[in-house]
């Protein structure tokens, strides 16, 4: 007789005591994660016990609606949408169903210029002044317009600024460092630029930065001369920059 065995009637997995109940209680998503079922063993135990067609014709089970709080009506009066979908945890498509059913209009919020603002623009970027004061670039344009000020523009990375000498051809790095970052940029270290360019003094201080520092991605900000070892690694040689 051959060792070969038919597995092809394989002993069908036994159902575990309550599915039937269970089942037909809670959804089938439910009852897999439940049971650790997979789609066609769910069925399997189904047919089985009978159950199919009962559990395929139930009513599906309704999304609970959310009824628009008693005290909506006074606080629509006061807050934004926005204000609103926080205050009751909602989103704001459901603000928005509130809103139609009690016909109750949105009042577009109005946030007065800070006291500080006309002081504080012209050293900020729009992006720190946004974080700042909590609201959108377009209010901060809005504000400067109205004030007439300007904000700092906000730095750039020296990877994507093009040095050209008088003949219109891009200049040629001059120091060692700058020749070094160059030849990072071109292995593929696109963000590899000064911390003196895109930090402020505060932040370098606060950062424990001294001068010469570079910032390399991948690596974060690291000492020039770890950055000039860096581009060694990859092929650089000082010398040949020379006679360039």
């Amino acid at each position: 007789m051959s060792g070969y065995q038919n597995r092809s009637r394989a002993t069908p997995r036994p159902i575990p005591e309550g599915f039937r109940d269970y089942a037909l209680t809670h959804k089938v998503k439910e009852t897999r994660a439940h049971y650790r079922l997979a789609g066609e063993t769910f069925r399997d135990f189904c047919v089985r016990l009978g159950i199919q067609d009962e559990i395929s014709r139930r009513p599906k089970f309704k999304v609970r609606r959310i009824e628009v709080p008693s005290d909506f009506a006074q606080w629509a009066q006061l807050e934004t949408n926005d204000q609103l979908a926080k205050r009751y945890g909602v989103g704001i498509g459901v603000i928005y169903r509130f809103r139609s059913d009690t016909g109750i209009r949105s009042k577009r919020g109005r946030i007065d210029i800070p006291e500080d603002f006309e002081r504080v623009a012209p050293r900020m970027s729009m992006k720190q002044l946004s974080e700042r004061y909590g609201v959108s670039n377009t209010l901060i344009g809005r504000w400067c317009k109205i004030l007439c000020v300007s904000c700092r523009a906000a730095p750039k990375s020296p990877h994507l600024v093009t040095q050209f000498n008088s003949a219109g051809v891009p200049a040629v790095p001059s120091s060692t460092v700058d020749q070094a970052a160059h030849h990072l940029r071109k292995k593929g270290y696109q963000n590899v630029y000064s911390a003196d360019r895109v930090l402020t003094p505060r932040q370098r201080r606060e950062r424990g930065l001294k001068d010469g520092h570079y910032f390399v991605a991948g690596h974060g900000f690291i000492p020039s001369s770890e950055m000039i070892d860096l581009a060694k690694r990859h092929g650089f040689n000082p010398t040949a920059w020379s006679t360039m």
